[in-house]
């Protein structure tokens, strides 16, 4: 079971389009997505003197209609190749709410919940199936830590049900997220976790007063699973914040415009990534945190995740 009425849920239904050109037009834009459905609002974004910056927010009647326009990629409008992603607002608190990934996280579950109760709940949602699913269990007892993460093959996926935010599996609330992975020769530890070495390891554990951080798991991926065992029964900062959709009562406030200037595409929407493409630059977590000890070696393998 799905918390209801999420189709109606704003957040869906809007589309963030840019590498707009400067000529086009909101009719323009508006015409060529009213192809696929009913256009409720259509507004590009425009500078002090009424110049275009090159990007507009697009909502539909219905959230299913932003699953084909991203499916249907690419999109060209008057002769320019447009970029597509579903609009998430700039003050969404969650520090990944603008990165691209494809693995979720999602928290709080059951402990009785298994892989196949996570995709019948997801499939509520979407009707492509992740390609994996890994429940966390701890590396001693087995026993199931009540978060897991979901692996898919579009970042478009991610978006949405990170935007969905919660939904009900195996009779309990749980949280959807998005999760970091975690790359790179050896990984660092957060918090007081410290630094974890290894030759193609995952990330250190963030303990918040352990001297040493916890090494990284191997085989073909790992995942972070210090200091998130405890925390799903309360879900502190999350969940109020959100009911409000306040980034979406005017087009000026809830996004940051700043980086499409008239001479390029090159800033930052949300300050995460570019027109084109995202950063793969952490941007302050995760990796760029320091923590004061070091921390157990990692095994081998390929990336981590790190939920926020």
């Amino acid at each position: 079971m799905a918390t209801e009425g999420w189709e109606e849920n704003p957040d869906l239904k809007k589309l963030y389009v840019a590498k707009l050109k400067p000529e086009t037009s909101d009719d323009s834009v508006r015409n060529f997505f009213g192809n696929y459905g009913m256009v409720t609002e259509c507004k590009i974004v425009t500078d002090n003197e009424g110049k275009s910056r090159g990007f507009a927010f697009v909502s539909m009647s219905d959230q299913a209609v932003v699953d084909t326009i991203l499916e249907d990629r690419p999109h060209t409008i008057d002769g320019q190749t447009v970029f597509l992603r579903r609009a998430i607002p700039k003050d969404d608190p969650n520090p990944l709410a603008q990165a691209k990934t494809k693995k979720l996280f999602i928290g709080g579950l059951n402990e009785e919940a298994t892989e196949d109760d996570i995709k019948n709940v997801l499939a509520i949602f979407t009707r492509h199936p992740p390609e994996q699913i890994k429940l966390m269990r701890d590396r001693n007892t087995n026993k199931f830590k009540g978060y897991a993460f979901a692996i898919f093959h579009s970042e478009d996926i991610v978006d949405k049900l990170f935007i969905v935010r919660n939904c009900t599996i195996k009779d309990k609330r749980v949280e959807l997220k998005k999760a970091e992975e975690i790359g790179g020769p050896g990984g660092r530890g957060g918090g007081a976790g410290g630094r974890g070495r290894g030759g193609s390891g995952f990330r250190g554990g963030r303990g918040s007063s352990a001297p040493r951080g916890g090494g990284g798991g191997g085989g073909s991926g790992g995942y972070q699973q210090s200091s998130y065992g405890s925390g799903y029964e309360g879900y502190s900062g999350y969940g109020d914040g959100y009911s409000g959709y306040s980034g979406y009562e005017s087009y000026g406030n809830g996004y940051d415009y700043s980086g499409y200037g008239s001479s390029g595409y090159g800033g930052g929407y949300g300050g995460g990534y570019s027109m084109g493409h995202y950063s793969s630059e952490p941007s302050g977590y995760g990796p760029n945190r320091r923590g004061g000890g070091r921390g157990g070696r990692g095994g081998g393998g390929g990336g981590g995740y790190r939920p926020y």
